[in-house]
């Protein structure tokens, strides 16, 4: 029945749903809130009297709470999600149905311009897009190869996940597994929309070939997917102690800094100019804001920190102490400046803006070692953005005109 051609679709995803449910609704957010309310809150709140017994600097005591805990602290929160989702996917492998969907989905990869195989990677790139991308070396043909490295980013890696979830718990309480459960699809829709176009044009000339061992059922050992999901997880992590760190004090000095010194007004510094740059390419799109265009050009750098970058312009991070659960926190959040700049359908144009448009710089740069070539990153990077830009500019002049 799991390998059935009428069956075997509409069971995983069925499947996939019930990853999202467990991981969104029944196991990770409720941990989720609970370490969101103790970082905005106590940790927080005993930081903060710390630095005032100490007589630490305003700046430095501002760099620190808003800078570090409120990045650092906002990325951190969805640690939970991450691993739960990461052991669902690990457990599924280890009970040998991945390579049943391999096998299940090579006819549709097949029209596509990819086979069954080529769904492996896809399936790795819901983690993290790099190693997604690189194991694409195990691909029989260098068309398949090829076309995975340039449309797996289009999927929800880890890194694009607290995105989802904080747009979603903010202006979907009631829907947020259905709403982030969407973006993973509209990622997966895009990149067979894009490997068939590659395969039609750039890679029409080159063949594929397939071949597959299909291993027995079986219980997984779980200490083996344990420590996949440890694996997987501990990268997100080191992430968020070290890149999301760095970009968390970058973006807190360019929100703090002009070109006159320290500035109180943030409208007024270096990130405001920077994102009021990237703004003017999103008039059409409902957030021409310089808080969102200073978010986009960050994640650039780092997806996470497109979270993070918001937590430190809109103060996500301190406002949930008092939240007793998930929808009375997305209340307290519409209440901050990030809940007005944003509607109900500018929301969703950005989530999906998000979702697909220019890799980290740590993708484009596995990119360029996988392929050898800039050309090839360069072309990632510049065709991502323009689907990203125009695909959620249908969606928010769809939604318009539909009376959204």
């Amino acid at each position: 029945m799991l390998a059935n051609g009428w069956t075997a679709l509409p069971i995983f995803l069925v499947m996939l749903y019930a990853v999202f449910q467990i991981t969104f609704e029944w196991i990770g957010q409720p941990i989720a809130d609970a370490l969101e309310e103790f970082i905005s809150g106590p940790l927080t709140e005993t930081v903060a009297e710390s630095l005032e017994a100490w007589e630490v600097a305003d700046w430095m005591q501002s760099l620190i709470l808003d800078g570090v805990i409120g990045g650092v602290g906002g990325v951190l929160t969805f640690v939970p999600l991450i691993f739960i989702l990461f052991f669902c996917l690990s457990f599924l492998d280890g009970t040998g149905y991945m390579a049943r969907v391999a096998f299940i989905t090579d006819p549709i990869m097949r029209r596509v311009g990819l086979t069954g195989k080529g769904i492996m990677p896809l399936m790795m790139g819901f983690g993290c897009g790099v190693p997604a991308i690189m194991g694409a070396r195990a691909l029989d043909s260098e068309k398949d190869r090829m076309t995975s490295i340039l449309v797996t980013p289009f999927l929800t890696c880890g890194a694009k996940l607290p995105i989802m979830a904080l747009f979603a718990a903010m202006f979907f309480p009631d829907n947020a597994a259905n709403v982030v459960f969407s973006m993973y699809i509209l990622g997966i829709v895009m990149a067979i929309v894009a490997a068939k176009l590659l395969g039609s044009t750039v890679f029409q000339s080159q063949g594929s070939t397939f071949l597959l061992e299909l291993p027995p059922y079986r219980m997984p050992d779980m200490k083996t997917v344990l420590l996949e999901t440890w694996d997987k997880g501990k990268g997100y992590l080191i992430k968020a102690g070290t890149i999301i760190f760095a970009m968390s004090v970058l973006i807190w000095f360019l929100g703090h800094f002009n070109s006159g010194g320290m500035t109180e007004e943030m409208s007024e510094s270096f990130l405001a100019a920077l994102g009021t740059g990237m703004s003017k390419l999103f008039i059409f799109h409902g957030f021409a804001t310089w808080e969102a265009g200073a978010a986009v050009i960050t994640g650039i750098l780092a997806k996470e920190s497109v979270v993070s970058t918001m937590g430190i312009l809109y103060g996500v991070g301190e406002i949930s102490a008092e939240a007793e659960d998930a929808v009375e926190t997305a209340a307290t959040m519409m209440q901050t400046g990030m809940g007005t700049a944003f509607t109900t359908l500018s929301a969703v144009a950005f989530m999906v803006f998000s979702q697909l448009y220019t890799p980290c710089v740590t993708a484009l740069g596995t990119i360029k070692k996988e392929t050898g070539s800039w050309k090839w990153m360069g072309f990632s990077a510049a065709y991502m953005f323009a689907i990203a830009w125009f695909v959620s500019l249908l969606v928010y002049q769809g939604g318009r005109l539909m009376g959204f």
